[in-house]
């Protein structure tokens, strides 16, 4: 048998690994040993330019091929490229990073992230399967909110909740639970508002006064339809608050 590259840290079974490998092209030194320097491709099936492997659960390839050489706990992390193949398994060339690092290293060298532009920022599927578990376990206590944390509009998550954009990578992420997309949407969507106090007023007409803070985001702060801070900026709720 071929040498091959995988240091087993996390004691996967060997024909798991042999499975795995065997669908990687390699280049070999001279002595045989696989060279690192290169870029070890994945040749078998592939998701938007990223390797799928099957062990269990679905992974991407390279997030695995990572996990077989480091023991570092990557739950909330990516697994980004330094040489930006999205194919290449190379260990050598895989780093954990942020949703922010990745973007970042997006920036910095001048090419568009692996994703799909979602009006003010990059959704990867990772950032998918995040929302609707922050969703489920209630995270955050409004679309608006959630759209903030992520950096995009509340309809970029309104889409991906109706089921118009990354329907495939939702379908898959939801196909072992008995949670649906419907019920995600109302779990984020009908959550009730809060009622305001007075005490809440003078503070939110305090704040329009200051122009540092917009309606909107006087309206996540305070968990209300920015119909409701419009109101009463315009004197129409609460005018006998000053």
């Amino acid at each position: 048998m071929t040498s091959l590259p995988f240091w087993n840290v996390q004691n996967y079974p060997m024909d798991v690994l042999q499975r795995f490998w065997d669908k990687v092209q390699l280049e070999y030194l001279e002595d045989g040993s696989p060279n690192f320097e290169k870029c070890m491709i994945w040749i078998g099936s592939k998701s938007h330019g990223y390797g799928q492997f099957y062990y269990k659960r679905q992974y991407r390839a390279h997030r695995f091929s990572f996990e077989c050489f480091n023991l570092d706990d990557i739950t909330k992390l990516l697994i980004c490229h330094k040489c930006d193949t999205p194919s290449c398994v190379n260990p050598h060339h895989l780093y954990k990073g942020t949703d922010l690092d990745n973007i970042q290293d997006c920036v910095q060298k001048g090419r568009n992230q692996k994703g799909r532009q979602e009006h003010t920022c990059v959704l990867t599927e990772q950032n998918v399967h995040d929302i609707l578990v922050d969703i489920y376990n209630q995270k955050y206590t409004s679309v608006n909110i959630l759209a903030a944390a992520y950096i995009v509009s509340i309809s970029t998550i309104v889409r991906i909740l109706d089921g118009i954009t990354w329907s495939k990578e939702t379908t898959e992420i939801l196909a072992n639970s008995e949670i649906t997309l419907s019920d995600l949407r109302n779990m984020i969507m009908m959550k009730k508002r809060n009622i305001l106090t007075e005490n809440n007023v003078k503070i939110i007409k305090k704040m329009l006064n200051d122009e540092s803070y917009s309606q909107a985001d006087i309206a996540r702060h305070f968990n209300v339809d920015p119909s409701t801070i419009s109101m009463i900026r315009i004197g129409r709720n609460w005018s006998h608050i000053v």
